[in-house]
């Protein structure tokens, strides 16, 4: 790794109370399996950048990203300049060549060993500069069904262990498995080769400010909390508009479909968040309790076509704010005769004391905000 002797300046914050003092991370390197994908280019670059400009990284911290498209360091750097490039992060232009310095890229097939023998190579080379115990992440940033070669070829070259004394982290990104079975097959593939203190299974979405800010604005507000119940709410409704179609992820979201990709996962935990009773405190644990029994009480329905209660729709070819965009079948890696559906509705009710016969309306669809616009 490059040094430039530049460091990330925390920028001061007048007032600034201890309490809100963030605590940087330890000396650690993330490697991103998928790094030239689309989560990695929209959520995950931005991220680490954003948290290079607050001083929450390591001095010597860096990135590897690993994939099966050849790319150089030099390219993959341009990749992150070009998703961060339009950041706020509050960095010179000489820290922010010194964040670029800081990304490497490892090519090779997700099944082959001799993948995972070029990442502890060059892990090795990238961690063992300073003397200092170097923790390790490794983010799945891929299709679900690649999962288990990763976890499984991670384990065999013992990169799921440390060496040094640092801590080893496995990341898994959502959809976890594709229905009850192959998540319960997964689930068993990552204990085999991984303690669970080692594994975070993650929904990016709840990373989103707003989100993370529901339950302070539930539970620390006196004004709203006693009349979040069936008593003062005729309704709720919670919407995921997003305003693209599927751009480059046709061949993910052909086998996914709006449900998949954000109804069972980004909107029940909208939902649960929403809806939960408060917890004993803020851990993880509790929280994590209290959202497992209200998704408990979300009253059982049919995805039968003669259900009212559910609504599913595919975008056809229109406008997006004034320019001609493809329908659906039209899109890149897409069938051409996909049933595929790119809108999701429903009507839940939530069967405990608070929120019986309240009924909650959840939708989400591609390119929705125009459809919306012409709505109102």
């Amino acid at each position: 790794m490059e040094d430039s002797g530049i460091k990330p300046i925390r920028p001061s914050v007048a007032n600034e109370s201890p309490l809100c003092v963030e605590s940087p991370s330890p000396a650690c390197g993330i490697v991103v399996f998928g790094a030239s994908g689309d989560l990695t280019q929209k959520k995950l670059l931005p991220a680490l950048a954003n948290l290079f400009g607050r001083a929450l990284l390591d001095e010597d911290f860096f990135c590897l990203g690993c994939g099966r498209k050849k790319l150089t360091d030099s390219d993959f750097r341009k990749i992150v300049a070009q998703s961060i490039k339009n950041l706020s992060i509050g960095i010179s232009e000489n820290q922010r060549v010194d964040l670029l310095n800081r990304f490497h890229y490892v090519s090779g097939d997700y099944s082959s060993g001799q993948l995972y023998a070029d990442i502890e190579q060059k892990l090795s080379e990238l961690s063992n500069k300073k003397n200092k115990n170097f923790g390790r992440i490794f983010y799945l940033s891929l299709p679900p069904f690649l999962y288990a070669d990763v976890v499984e070829n991670l384990g065999k070259s013992s990169l799921n262990k440390s060496k040094d004394g640092g801590f080893v982290r496995l990341v898994v990104e959502k959809p976890f498995g594709r229905d009850l079975q192959s998540a319960s097959e997964l689930n068993d593939c990552l204990s085999k080769w991984f303690s669970e203190e080692q594994i975070y299974r993650i929904d990016h979405y709840l990373g989103k400010e707003t989100v993370q800010n529901i339950l302070m604005f539930r539970f620390a507000n006196s004004i709203f909390e006693p009349i979040w119940n069936r008593n003062y709410i005729d309704h709720v409704q919670i919407t995921i508009a997003e305003s693209g179609g599927v751009e480059t992820r046709g061949s993910y979201y052909d086998k996914s479909g709006a449900f998949r990709d954000m109804f069972q996962n980004h909107m029940l935990s909208m939902l649960s968040l929403v809806t939960m009773e408060p917890s004993t405190s803020f851990q993880t644990e509790h929280i994590r309790d209290e959202k497992v029994q209200l998704l408990r009480s979300i009253r059982p329905f049919s995805i039968e076509p003669w259900n009212e209660d559910v609504v599913m729709g595919q975008y056809s070819q229109g406008e997006i704010d004034g320019k001609k965009v493809c329908g659906y079948r039209q899109e890149k890696d897409v069938d051409g005769k996909s049933g595929i559906e790119t809108y999701a509705a429903a009507r839940l009710f939530i069967d405990n004391w608070r929120w019986r016969d309240v009924p909650f309306y959840l939708r989400t669809g591609k390119g929705l905000p125009a459809v919306l616009r012409k709505l109102r």
